[in-house]
């Protein structure tokens, strides 16, 4: 039995200041995403845009995300 491909993946250590983060896989809509700071999922406060996250505000200093 093919073992099914994961998911892409990136992972970013917030600097208090950063609010962009490019993903460095493609994705072409914000729906196929999943945005968690901290092991919480961000349902708000974020947005999708030429192949980067942008969050309203910047994650804390050693913020996971």
């Amino acid at each position: 039995m093919p073992i099914a491909p994961l998911p892409p993946e990136a992972s970013f250590v917030g600097d208090g200041t950063s609010r962009v983060f490019p993903l460095g896989f493609y994705a072409e809509f914000k729906a196929q995403l999943r945005v968690y700071v901290n092991d919480v999922e961000q349902t708000t406060g974020w947005a999708f845009a030429d192949g980067a996250v942008t969050f309203v505000t910047a994650p804390a200093a050693a913020a996971q995300v």
